[in-house]
């Protein structure tokens, strides 16, 4: 599959960066196609994870205590968005030592699930961000991929594609 990471610039500030993908083809990021999907059944959450992306890369930065870590396996600094405590919808990202979030897609976890897994959606969607966190190491180890100097961006050649498999 083909994708390419997205600056998104509305979502970019002093603390953080934020990205998303944008798959072969596809006009929108995953991002707009969660708020897309969500907004009409969910809109509250989603204007409560939006100001947290906000106030994360605008503001406070990074703060463990809006995200759920360990949300991949082990290593691939996936972790999820909470719209509110107690609340159902998740949005996935990989979080780069917290100045770049390369947000992907999400779902909704009902209550009657304990794991992620459990959850056709929820599982698809992280594990596609696993493997997004899996190629961008790779490009990270050949140095295709580097940070800039105040590890803020991401520089080089952020598509992806088949040949990469």
């Amino acid at each position: 599959m083909k994708y390419e990471l997205v600056k998104i610039e509305e979502l970019c500030g002093d603390k953080a960066t934020i990205y998303s993908i944008r798959l072969n083809g596809s006009e929108d990021t995953l991002l707009n196609r969660f708020i897309e999907k969500y907004k009409d059944s969910h809109l509250s959450e989603i204007e409560y994870i939006w100001e947290i992306l906000k106030v994360v890369s605008n503001e406070s930065g990074y703060r463990q205590s809006y995200f759920k870590p360990n949300e991949g396996f082990p290593g691939s600094q996936i972790e999820a968005i909470f719209d509110k405590p107690n609340s159902k919808l998740r949005l996935y990202f990989i979080n780069l030592g917290k100045t770049i979030l390369i947000i992907g897609d999400g779902g909704v976890k009902p209550k009657n699930i304990r794991a992620l897994q459990e959850s056709e959606e929820l599982k698809e969607n992280n594990d596609f961000l696993r493997h997004v966190s899996r190629d961008l190491e790779l490009k990270v180890q050949n140095r295709e991929i580097t940070f800039s100097p105040n590890y803020m961006r991401l520089l080089g050649n952020l598509k992806f594609g088949d040949e990469d498999e």
